[in-house]
């Protein structure tokens, strides 16, 4: 009598191994990572930090806004310098002098009107920078704040992962430094745009209101570190 064969048992199959594709879709996102919820600490702070970066944006295109309301300015300032040169050259007829007469009252009113519109945006940029002032007072009230709960419960000083509540006040104070400092450089090349006629010294206020020398690279660096410490990059 035949013996039965014994059955055949199916070895299991062997899990396939995510790609390294997959496993990059699956992990979670900065935003999305499976930790606590933050402490009303770190959404207080993570906050100012956003808001220094809105603060930012909005200096750097009301900055824009006055270089072009600047760069028209210069045109007519030097505009009337070389009108004011021709008429002195030119002896010309009672008629024409007329003429010329209500050239240069047009052209007096429109480099005054100009000379409002680049005041108003310095006022925008002294808007600006109040508010950063604002954060400035936010951040120590935070810090005050993070002072009481390490008293209480003798909480870690750092906020998020690696900076302290102290390094990210001294990041916005610095900031703010920065900015002041450029507004008050601002202020001044407003000034020398509507007096100045001499075309080299206007070509470098016009250097100056684009470059802004006051604000170093470490302005940018500073607040992308902040922005990367908050969870915000």
């Amino acid at each position: 009598m035949a013996t039965a064969s014994p059955k055949r048992v199916k070895s299991p199959k062997t899990p396939k191994t995510p790609s390294k594709k997959e496993n990059i879709s699956n992990s979670p996102s900065p935003r999305q990572s499976p930790n606590r919820n933050p402490s009303d600490v770190a959404r207080k702070v993570r906050d100012c930090c956003a808001s220094w970066h809105e603060h930012t944006q909005k200096w750097s295109k009301v900055k824009e806004v006055g270089l072009s309301v600047a760069n028209k300015l210069v045109n007519l300032q030097l505009q009337k310098e070389y009108s004011a040169i021709d008429d002195t050259a030119t002896l010309t007829a009672s008629s024409t002098a007329s003429v010329d007469h209500d050239s240069d009252i047009k052209l007096h009113d429109e480099i005054m009107n100009t000379s409002q519109e680049l005041s108003r945006i310095y006022d925008s940029l002294a808007d600006l920078c109040r508010k950063m002032e604002s954060l400035e007072k936010n951040f120590n009230a935070i810090r005050n704040l993070k002072a009481l709960q390490r008293k209480e419960d003798s909480s870690d000083d750092r906020i998020f992962s690696t900076w302290t509540i102290e390094e990210l006040c001294d990041a916005s104070k610095r900031l703010l430094d920065l900015y002041t400092k450029e507004l008050s450089l601002k202020q001044r090349l407003v000034m020398e745009f509507t007096h100045c006629k001499n075309r080299d010294e206007l070509m470098v206020y016009l250097s100056l209101w684009l470059h802004e020398p006051l604000l170093d690279d470490d302005n940018e660096v500073l607040l992308e570190s902040m922005l990367i410490e908050a969870g915000l990059r």
